[in-house]
């Protein structure tokens, strides 16, 4: 976090590389490994915000080597992944991130099913999104802002018409279908969207709830 004083010796200047190291960290090369063999120590080193979670799982994948500095890989490297995916470490930490996703779903679930006319969308993601950060803000392993940025984007790409709607029309937007028409393209009829459903020969599209959901 970027304090104010901070702000204040750089002059009030906002430009975020100012604060922030986007800086991509050296790929140093060992010679050795590459000639001889083996897993120089600093690699594993570097990765030990992972052993700090699965601190078992670092044993079950290497060894120490008979060179002083390097490990041996124990497992096939087909079956590293494998490996961790099975282990008791991660399926806690994967049951864990899961069950803070659901309880912050199941915080809000009230709340879109009490959607109505002239719901503030602003309010409404200022809520979930912040909601959704504060729910992850202690989570090791995960950027919660790339868990925010995954709601900002559905809520850009989806959810901000279909809120948009109600707040216009209520539920009973989710009445309304449009007929889509076609543009010729070198003498072919192509839609510019997916269509629900076809009747007649007719394509229709619902803006906000799909008819295979009902």
């Amino acid at each position: 976090m970027v304090t104010l004083s901070e702000v204040e010796n750089n002059e009030y200047n906002l430009n975020i590389p100012r604060y922030i190291d986007s800086s991509k960290v050296e790929d140093l090369h060992d010679l050795t490994a590459h000639l001889n063999g083996g897993i120089p120590a600093f690699d594993i080193e570097n990765l030990n915000s992972f052993w700090e979670v699965f601190p078992t799982v670092k044993n079950d994948l290497f060894r120490q080597s008979q060179k002083n500095g390097y490990s041996d890989i124990k497992v096939e490297s087909s079956q590293i992944k494998q490996t961790i995916l099975e282990s008791d470490e991660f399926k806690k930490f994967k049951d864990e991130t899961i069950q803070k996703y659901m309880s912050w779903k199941n915080r809000h679930d009230e709340t879109f099913c009490n959607l109505d006319i002239g719901v503030s969308s602003k309010s409404f993601i200022h809520s979930l999104a912040e909601d959704l950060l504060n729910s992850f803000n202690d989570t090791k392993l995960i950027e919660k802002y790339d868990i925010y940025q995954i709601l900002r984007n559905y809520w850009t790409n989806i959810l901000q018409d279909d809120i948009y709607l109600i707040s216009q029309d209520g539920w009973s937007a989710g009445n309304n279908v449009r007929e889509l028409v076609p543009i010729k393209v070198k003498g072919k009829n192509v839609y510019k969207e997916t269509h629900d459903f076809e009747i007649n020969k007719k394509r229709y599209k619902a803006d906000l709830i799909p008819p295979s959901l009902i």
